[in-house]
């Protein structure tokens, strides 16, 4: 069995900043992945296509305290025009920079 796979990623990110109040940043990354299986006669026997999306907010307050927010989801399907929800997933850190 032969296996083909194409990946295609959009990565982007929009800043701004509240003068001495912090800086805030959206990312967002999209990934489309294409997987065709074909058997030892080179004829297509599958197709499997997978989408990830994932958002990223980040609030810097000051250099080394940040606030993270996070969502992704995962998706799949035998074409894109059939894509299901596999998972999803949320999470939220805050960092910071002690000084003594």
């Amino acid at each position: 069995m032969t296996i083909l796979e194409e990946v295609l990623t959009a990565n982007e990110k929009y800043a701004t900043e509240f003068g001495d109040k912090g800086e805030l940043a959206l990312r967002h990354i999209v990934e489309l992945r294409s997987e065709r299986r074909f058997d030892t006669a080179g004829v297509a026997s599958g197709e499997t296509r997978t989408l990830s999306l994932d958002w990223l907010a980040s609030y810097v307050l000051r250099p080394g305290t940040v606030a993270y927010l996070g969502y992704g989801a995962l998706l799949t399907g035998p074409s894109a025009h059939f894509l299901e929800t596999e998972r999803n997933s949320v999470f939220a850190k805050v960092s910071y920079l002690w000084q003594g």
